[in-house]
């Protein structure tokens, strides 16, 4: 595996598969199914080989939120514990569940720090 960083991710969307897809998309699995492999050659002669993916593959560590105040806490939790996660993938279109709460800090084109001086109380 390569060696990165921060490789912390979080899914914030209201739509469970789209949250499945990122996690699919994101989180490591192996290069190769040998059994399947062995099928498809027995089954398809004329085949084509497949080129393998490269075998150090980025291993993406994937969090949920199905809204968008449970995303916010979940960020202000990870910048509290000094683990902050290097991507936040929002769905800007979710639907506001309750009109009782306050709407949460806008995080879309925020850097870092600014991200820090919206969630996090003033010391």
């Amino acid at each position: 595996m390569i060696e990165i960083t921060n490789n912390r991710i979080l899914v914030i969307d209201d739509e469970e598969v789209v949250r499945d897809s990122f996690r699919l998309i994101l989180t490591a699995r192996p290069a190769s199914n040998q059994e399947l492999d062995t099928l498809a050659a027995l089954l398809f002669d004329d085949l084509p080989q497949v080129p393998r993916p490269p075998s150090q593959l980025l291993e993406f560590i994937v969090d949920e939120a199905s809204s968008g105040v449970a995303g916010v806490e979940m960020v202000r939790s990870a910048i509290l514990d000094g683990r902050p996660y290097a991507a936040v993938f929002v769905d800007m279109r979710m639907p506001r569940r309750s009109t009782a709460k306050p709407a949460p800090p806008p995080l879309a084109h925020c850097s870092p720090a600014q991200t820090r001086r919206r969630l996090l109380p003033s010391q």
